[in-house]
């Protein structure tokens, strides 16, 4: 059940920030991540969103603590440019406003950014941004 928890929940936060956030980047959930071909050999910026854990936090109605993260990908040239301080900006913006949601089977009850940080791989090819975020959500049995 975890996993259909944080698919779900990854899926929603993914499309809240596509809505929430102009530029067509590419936004993708970890759950299923490089499934396709094109996934796999994506250039930056792209974004991908993870739930790490979903935590079941009262039994009896099925509330999940979730706990994931927003990894905002980018060119490691590009770091230090205003270009990629307004799409950091964007995106935490875009995270703080996900909002709450109600789909049939699916509360989705807010967000909580409780992190940020960044780091460049060794070759200073890519950079990642990260917003770790808490959230709960209630899955209902309709």
């Amino acid at each position: 059940m975890s996993f259909d928890i944080k698919r779900r929940t990854e899926l929603h936060i993914c499309s809240r920030l596509s809505t929430l956030v102009a530029g067509g980047y590419k936004i993708l959930p970890m759950t299923g991540f490089g499934v396709n071909s094109d996934e796999r050999t994506l250039e930056p910026p792209f974004i991908v969103v993870s739930i790490n854990t979903a935590e079941k936090t009262h039994e009896q109605y099925s509330i999940y603590s979730c706990e994931g993260a927003v990894q905002i990908v980018t060119h490691g040239d590009e770091v230090g440019s205003e270009a990629h301080a307004a799409l950091v900006r964007a995106f935490t913006d875009g995270l703080n406003r996900v909002g709450t949601a109600e789909a049939t089977g699916f509360t989705f009850s807010g967000l909580s950014i409780t992190e940020t940080n960044a780091s460049s791989n060794e070759s200073n090819e890519a950079h990642v941004d990260k917003l770790t975020f808490n959230c709960g959500v209630h899955e209902s049995a309709t």
